[in-house]
């Protein structure tokens, strides 16, 4: 991953940064009356997991992309 325009190395935050956030604006949109207790349940990640980039090789293409 050498293509810095496209890329930018991660600190390993991102989970848990994103999850606060998440989190944050559930518990907001609750207090105000906008949600109900089952959809802020809903909405808050119980065991969230950390996406990853599958890929299989092309062996069918002379230039054999990810």
């Amino acid at each position: 991953m050498s293509d810095k325009e496209s890329y930018e190395i991660s600190n390993g935050n991102g989970k848990e940064e994103s999850i606060k956030i998440v989190k944050k604006v559930a518990n907001k949109l609750y207090r105000e009356g906008l949600i109900c207790k089952k959809l802020k349940d809903y909405l808050i990640p119980k065991n969230p997991q950390v996406a990853r980039v599958k890929g299989n090789p092309k062996i069918h293409y002379k230039r054999q992309p990810l």
